[in-house]
């Protein structure tokens, strides 16, 4: 019985002492904030409650670039792919099981290259990653950052050398759906003999 009675005592001596460390945390922030008691900083916290995002403290105007010249210059890239090279294998694997609608989809991809009338520049940003600690008063804070793919909203038709990958990619296109319903027809031939 005498070992229960310490296994109780020393579960509610642990109890009382976490309530006591945590109270004391929580007085310690409402009093001194964030710069007494927490080891970890970041240079600025966003305001999670108000939603508002981290905003840069010059009071410049950024205006985006609006010619090609401009654009490259910036660190912008001519974004010839939308999705990953590594998707494609399986989009087309994809496209030649499903029947008519991956010929379907390469016809679209074709006709959407050929009759490209602009080109779209990216660059990659590094977005700021958050994650929760209650020791901040706002209960994140920055865990470090990633990179995010983002466009341009500059509209720019596209030159002579774009223009012929654009050709390239909608003649390929168009290849490859005439082959995939090749394909497709002559299995359909071999399950119906």
């Amino acid at each position: 019985m005498g070992f229960v009675n310490n296994l109780a005592r020393g579960f509610v001596r642990a109890a009382v002492n976490q309530v006591g460390r945590d109270g004391g945390k929580f007085i310690s922030n409402k009093v001194y904030g964030n710069r007494h008691s927490t080891p970890i900083r970041i240079a600025r916290e966003p305001d999670i409650h108000q939603g508002s995002e981290i905003q840069p403290e010059t009071d410049e105007i950024n205006i985006p670039p609006s010619s090609r010249e401009e654009l490259l210059s910036e660190g912008y890239k001519t974004d010839y792919f939308n999705s990953s090279e590594w998707a494609y294998p399986f989009i087309l694997l994809g496209s030649i099981i499903l029947p008519i609608i991956g010929p379907l989809y390469w016809i679209i991809v074709g006709s959407r290259n050929l009759f490209q009338d602009r080109t779209k520049f990216y660059t990659f940003d590094q977005e700021p990653v958050f994650t929760s600690d209650r020791r901040y008063k706002t209960g994140v804070r920055q865990a470090g950052f990633r990179s995010v793919k983002r466009y341009s909203d500059a509209v720019i038709s596209p030159s002579g050398n774009e223009r012929f990958v654009y050709l390239v990619k909608g003649i390929v296109a168009l290849i490859l759906a005439l082959s995939i319903l090749y394909l497709q027809y002559e299995v359909y031939q071999g399950l119906k003999s």
